[in-house]
């Protein structure tokens, strides 16, 4: 039997939610320090494991103190347990959320020691294509650290070249949007320049806007800049170094970490009283982060792989093995073949007639002709309003990104596909 990881720690509470699971409070039964345990349930989890994996695998290979240190994984029946060093300071994410704004003093050592793990990150040719508040960790003395690696990536001979874009749109370089010539590191750098701005002023750029807009606005709009008599002219200056449109342009870790910004910070700059006053203002709202799976339920789970759990993940695997078409949504780049059309036709509501759908019908035939279902159901007006302007969304992505509609009809059918042989599978 494998190791029960309640045998080495004991679970405290809840202290948050990640992309994959809950984060629990731990203590080590027999050293009594203090870890974070991410708990992840493999059989309800929407994400793709192998991603996790990546995570951990690229965790456990890092050897910084600017990064959360990665100690072991347990699997504990239908569940994975990450043990992880503990940052109770929470994140910057949070700080903003409590506090808003944070003064400049703290943007800058917060960036100071981003930078300094981003430059050991880049040092290992490897990038992590997620920076941004809520992936920058704080212990309770203050320390930062750079966390959440489901979508970093190894760095080629020369650069990464990607079929798809990753991360989160608002931080995101517009080199990964437009994917025209891949990108290397230096979308780090874009991605920490949006978060010094989201530091200084409690929000990205653009905020306000629907995350799918901004990623069509991001490659033609100018760099976003800090303007205004409130910031000073060395963090306005960082920013603009880190916010070049041309990837180029922008400098490298080592050479921002000697800019003016970073280097002229206070001895007694300190982050712990922000931390302290953040969580006064979670006891007085008595914010209590809500497990996916309760906690008494977690503990008294039985210990050991379930044979149904395992025969479920290779029937999962094996039906992952029909192949996607290597396309883009970005570029409209497709190959020759098309799974959904070589493997699957499509059956619409037409008296007795089967169509094959060709890369530019996907939008006519599935997306536009499923929102008009969907129309022809709605209730009220207002919904019929909301459903039309979704139709006209879609077709403008259409147009600036040819082949985005396959590639969305592609990874509903797989996603169906996937739920219904979960679903066949608990009923045997």
């Amino acid at each position: 039997m494998a190791d029960d990881p309640l045998t080495y720690y004991e679970l405290q509470s809840c202290v948050g939610k990640g992309n994959f699971g809950d984060v629990y409070k731990s203590i080590n039964k027999v050293t009594h320090e203090v870890f974070a345990i991410k708990i992840i349930n493999m059989e309800e989890t929407e994400e793709d494991i192998n991603i996790l994996i990546q995570e951990i695998n690229l965790l456990s290979q890092l050897r910084s103190p600017y990064f959360t240190n990665y100690v072991k994984t347990f699997v504990r029946g239908t569940t994975m347990w990450i043990v992880m060093e503990y940052c109770g300071g929470g994140s910057c994410s949070e700080l903003l959320k409590y506090l808003g704004k944070l003064n400049e003093q703290c943007v800058a050592l917060i960036i100071r020691d981003t930078l300094k793990g981003l430059e050991y990150l880049h040092s290992q040719r490897k990038i992590h294509r997620d920076v941004k508040a809520a992936n920058i960790l704080l212990t309770e003395k203050g320390e930062v650290k750079l966390a959440d690696f489901g979508v970093s990536s190894q760095i080629g001979v020369t650069q990464v070249k990607r079929d798809t874009f990753v991360g989160t749109p608002f931080w995101m370089a517009p080199e990964i949007i437009t994917c025209k010539n891949g990108y290397n590191e230096k979308v780090d750098i874009w991605s920490l320049g949006i978060t010094t701005i989201e530091l200084a002023t409690g929000s990205p750029p653009l905020s306000e806007n629907n995350p799918m807009k901004v990623l069509f606005d991001i490659p033609d709009l100018p760099a976003p800049l800090l303007k205004g008599d409130n910031y000073s002219c060395n963090i306005k200056a960082f920013v603009a170094a880190c916010l070049q449109k041309n990837p180029k342009l922008r400098p490298s870790c080592n050479i921002l970490s000697q800019t003016p910004f970073v280097t002229k910070i206070r001895r007694s700059t300190s982050l712990v009283p922000l931390i302290l006053k953040k969580q006064e203002k979670m006891r007085e709202k008595n914010i209590t982060p809500r497990s996916r799976i309760p906690l008494e339920k977690l503990v008294n789970m039985t210990n050991g792989a379930r044979e149904d759990y395992w025969q479920l993940s290779t029937i999962r695997t094996r039906g992952r093995n029909l192949s996607r078409s290597p396309m883009s949504p970005i570029t409209g780049e497709l190959s020759a073949s098309n799974a959904m059309t070589e493997e699957t036709t499509p059956e619409l509501d037409m008296p007795s007639k089967k169509l094959q759908l060709g890369y530019s019908d996907y939008l006519k035939y599935v997306i536009l002709y499923a929102l008009d279902k969907v129309r022809s159901r709605a209730s009220t007006e207002v919904t019929k309003l909301d459903v039309d302007t979704l139709k006209a969304t879609m077709e403008e992505f259409e147009k600036r990104q040819p082949g985005i509609s396959c590639a969305l009809v592609e990874e509903i059918f797989f996603r169906v596909r996937d739920q219904r042989l979960f679903t066949v599978h608990e009923s045997n």
